[in-house]
């Protein structure tokens, strides 16, 4: 998992590299068009397109991560129905007389 995340920062950073090559490839010839400007616009679009594949392949990894993982958490209907079933029919959650508990014994003081 880290290398795929590690490959995304990479390729992010040599984006980011390259578009600063072609801003200041701009701002040499005055803003206009030239060789080095064309250049270090072809070098962006050929980051840019690894940018998005390392993305494209990160992505695939977190899917296919959740997709083979999703099964083993599953809860089943039957289960589930059974259990909003109970929740529904079971004692308010004890939390709330603790909360009121200790805020008695902070009055207390």
């Amino acid at each position: 998992m880290m290398r795929r995340v590690d490959g995304v920062v990479g390729a992010y950073d040599d984006f980011l590299d390259a578009a600063w090559r072609v801003l200041r490839a701009r701002g040499a010839s005055g803003g206009r068009r030239s060789p080095e400007c064309d250049a270090a616009l072809q070098i962006l679009n050929d980051k840019w397109d690894l940018f998005k594949a390392s993305c494209d392949l990160a992505e695939g990894f977190v899917l296919t991560a959740q997709r083979d993982l999703l099964p083993m958490f599953a809860v089943p209907d039957d289960v589930m129905e059974r259990t909003s079933t109970l929740a529904a029919v079971a004692p308010p959650n004890a939390a709330a007389s603790t909360a009121d508990d200790s805020a008695a014994v902070t009055d207390d003081r």
